[in-house]
């Protein structure tokens, strides 16, 4: 039994380690960039009920090593999806860290 509480706390350990690794921390939360009323400019691709519109949103750029603004668009959601969850900022001890929007 001592054995498997070890196991599994390193386990637990080595998880939270891991994806702390690949957390982007930055110092101070980027300004929010000035959202357009974007449906109007950019219609839906086509009539289906298929698109869903995804806003703006903070995406991690390795090549330079910041946080870039990704303009919003009409996407077609991944099979048995049809909902878009926006990503939001988290304050964290190490600093600001950008929790990724996704699909649900």
């Amino acid at each position: 039994m001592r054995k498997l509480i070890i196991i599994l706390l390193f386990s637990f350990l080595g998880f939270s380690i891991s994806t702390d690794a690949n957390a982007q921390f930055v110092k101070e939360k980027p300004s929010h960039p000035k959202q357009i009323r974007v449906r109007a400019k950019h219609p839906k691709p086509s009539e289906s009920n298929d698109w869903v519109w995804v806003p703006g949103h903070w995406k991690w750029k390795a090549k330079s090593n910041k946080y870039d603004w990704v303009k919003g668009d009409w996407k077609k959601p991944p099979k048995n999806k049809k909902n878009w969850i926006e990503g939001n900022w988290k304050k964290e001890k190490k600093g600001w860290v950008w929790n990724e929007g996704r699909w649900d």
